[in-house]
């Protein structure tokens, strides 16, 4: 089976109704659009982490700014982070801080590493928020809606088989390829991802002889499913108010071949010599003429080697709820679910013996091949049958309708109507290939086959009979003339009632890519969109907020002052002012500007105490110029006080340090 053609994903909005209404909602768009996006959401995810950063630091910032004299460090640290450097650089410039610091002041090394333990935090933060950012669009393995203007079934009141067949013939085949690669244990192939869910689990198990105890050669298999939602299991993108559940078991036995089992010689009734008659009596045939066996064949001397496959198989059914030609014997007889027959010939010759109970083989011969005289190995019973007991519980299919279900909505009873028809349909009746075939090395030779071979044969028809339906189901949403063109028109039904609203509820699954077709979780989208515009907005516009609040609750204005005056600019101009360098104002503005146009020399790098009664360059030195050599003159003894600056060894580091740390307060 191929994958979900482009042509028939739905394109825009939709809510995947199994993540819920909110984190289902979903746009399913073309590759070039999903990459812009993908483009655009990394953008804004940066964006909107960098602004948050701001405001950590912010915060971070105003937290500790309460107004008491704190050391050097301290100082170096408000002013980093008035800066609001990125992360990478928090942790730079802090690392630098420590150096510098250490010695000088108290507990240096844990003071830096709570902000570079902040800032790692968030790098770890933004790495994450920048995968959940590339979550939001989604092209592998996607989950899409199916929207086909071919959309339609196969018309149930056809009274022609040809059309039946010319669509089913290519259902079967399409199943004969899925189900025993997809329905099996471990990973499975990239090929399986079709459907919503690649396979329908069940459970094997050994379970008491489902009819009369003498009926059962062999002891009981039970293929049981559970209790399945039918939106799940099947990819409808249903609500809650028409979701369906069922169940599907169906047990099987080998029956007894002695005394129901009769070989007649019909040579002379055929012409033929040596002709055999085969037939089973599990029950009789009500046609015409009614017959008292269940099903018969004739066999000539040569029909092993006229049969094209090594196994075949023919069946027989007993419908609880409806009439059917086949009567089961009474110990074969179940008022509570059907019962079918499946009659399996073998013509497999095998290299070993073969202890299998369906598939034995222990009559050795000797035998001409290329290579020479071989023994090979024939099977116990050309002919044998199988027994399989199979119940619907919860909501049966194959009783659904309005008068049985009064409360059901009309997409349920579509369902249920499409579950019936393709259920009977894709049976364990309607397989005709063995997995058993698949060890076949050359013609009808196999080498051998395990104990339990038909415990994995009839997992295989199980398997297939739930791949029908699964094909058939999405063929409904896409269309069954686009599975088998060569239907009439006459023979798809039209959409109408419950089976138009299926139309738009199937899911499909589709391999995705650059080159096919985008998923973006439109709340995702919308809240990272979100999220990230209220950090942006927020921090441009939080001092000029917090300076409105200044009106009513003036305890905020201490902090926000110290905020400004510890941002670079006000800090160069108290530098220039400390040097005697201009006269300047807006003191209280984040950008402070000379009163008049003037020169500004450049800052000393030598260290100039401040003392407002003797500092040769406090304003009331005006006529002092805070030239460099005139700063070199000054006695080195007017440079140093009791907290004062190394001016040989740091004042021309980044982080210059005081010779003695200010006592703390």
């Amino acid at each position: 089976m191929s994958e979900l053609e482009s042509q028939y994903v739905k394109k825009g909005f939709w809510v995947n109704l199994s993540h819920g209404p909110i984190m289902g909602q979903t746009i399913t768009t073309d590759a070039q659009t999903g990459a812009i996006v993908v483009a655009l959401l990394a953008v804004i995810t940066s964006l909107g982490m960098t602004h948050l950063w701001h405001l950590l630091t912010f915060f971070h910032h105003q937290l500790r700014a309460n107004g008491k004299p704190r050391d050097g460090l301290f100082r170096h640290q408000q002013a980093l982070l008035r800066t609001l450097p990125g992360p990478s650089s928090m942790v730079a410039d802090s690392v630098k801080l420590w150096y510098a610091w250490r010695g000088v002041s108290d507990g240096a090394l844990g003071r830096s590493l709570i902000q570079i333990g902040t800032a790692l935090f968030f790098v770890a933060a933004s790495l994450v928020a920048s995968t959940f950012s590339s979550l939001i669009v989604d092209n592998t393995n996607l989950e899409v809606l199916v929207q086909s203007p071919h959309c339609g079934s196969l018309n149930r009141s056809l009274e022609s088989d040809n059309e039946v067949t010319a669509y089913l013939g290519p259902v079967f085949s399409a199943a004969d390829d899925y189900a025993p690669d997809c329905y099996r244990n471990g990973s499975l192939p990239s090929r399986c991802g079709i459907f919503s869910r690649p396979k329908i689990d069940f459970k094997t198990e050994e379970v008491p002889c489902p009819f009369d105890a003498k009926m059962c050669n062999s002891s009981a298999i039970s293929l049981d499913s559970g209790i399945i939602d039918v939106n799940d299991a099947f990819g409808f993108n249903f609500g809650q108010s028409d979701r369906l559940r069922y169940r599907k078991k169906t047990t099987c036995s080998i029956l007894p071949l002695d005394g129901y089992k009769v070989i007649s010689d019909v040579s002379e009734e055929t012409g033929i010599p040596e002709t055999l008659r085969i037939a089973f009596y599990y029950g009789g045939l009500d046609i015409d003429p009614p017959r008292n066996y269940s099903w018969a064949t004739r066999m000539s001397p040569n029909q092993q080697v006229e049969w094209n496959a090594p196994f075949t198989k023919v069946s027989v059914t007993s419908y609880a709820n409806r009439e059917a030609p086949f009567q089961p014997m009474p110990e074969l007889q179940r008022d509570d679910g059907d019962v079918t027959i499946l009659f399996v010939m073998n013509a497999a010759e095998y290299l070993e013996p073969v202890d299998d109970p369906l598939f034995g083989g222990h009559e050795a011969a000797v035998v001409n091949t290329t290579a020479g005289q071989k023994m090979r190995y024939f099977p116990d019973h050309a002919h044998s049958a199988i027994g399989c007991f199979m119940q619907l519980d919860g909501l049966p299919p194959s009783t659904a309708n309005a008068n049985i279900l009064p409360g059901a909505s009309p997409v349920q009873l579509a369902v249920l109507e499409l579950l019936a028809q393709y259920g009977n349909l894709g049976s364990m009746i309607a397989v005709d290939s063995f997995i058993t075939t698949r060890q076949a090395i050359g013609g009808a030779s196999i080498r051998s086959l395990p104990k339990d071979q038909w415990v994995k044969e009839l997992q295989y028809w199980e398997a297939w009979s739930w791949t029908v339906q699964q094909i058939a189901l999405s063929d409904h949403a896409i269309g069954v003339s686009e599975r088998s063109p060569l239907l009439r028109k006459e023979a798809v039904a039209v959409p109408e009632n419950g089976y138009s609203q299926l139309c738009g509820l199937q899911k499909m699954r589709k391999q995705g890519g650059f080159r096919y077709v985008f998923n973006i979780n439109f709340f995702a989208m919308v809240f990272t969109i979100v999220m990230a515009s209220v950090f942006v907005i927020t921090d441009l516009t939080l001092l000029r907020f917090l300076s409105f609040l200044l009106k009513y609750k003036r305890s905020l204005g201490p902090r926000l002052d110290r905020w400004i005056h510890d941002g670079i600019f006000q800090l160069e101009r108290r530098a220039h002012e400390a040097q005697g360098h201009g006269a300047w104002k807006n003191l209280e503005e984040e950008i402070p500007v000379t009163r008049d146009k003037c020169l500004l020399e450049d800052l000393t790098t030598d260290t100039v105490p401040y003392d407002k009664f003797s500092s040769p360059f406090s304003p009331m030195h005006k006529t002092h110029t805070g030239s460099s050599k005139e700063q070199k003159k000054v006695p080195r003894q007017v440079l140093r006080t009791k907290a004062t600056w190394k001016s040989d060894e740091t004042l021309g580091d980044d982080a210059p340090t005081f010779i003695q740390a200010i006592p703390k307060m």
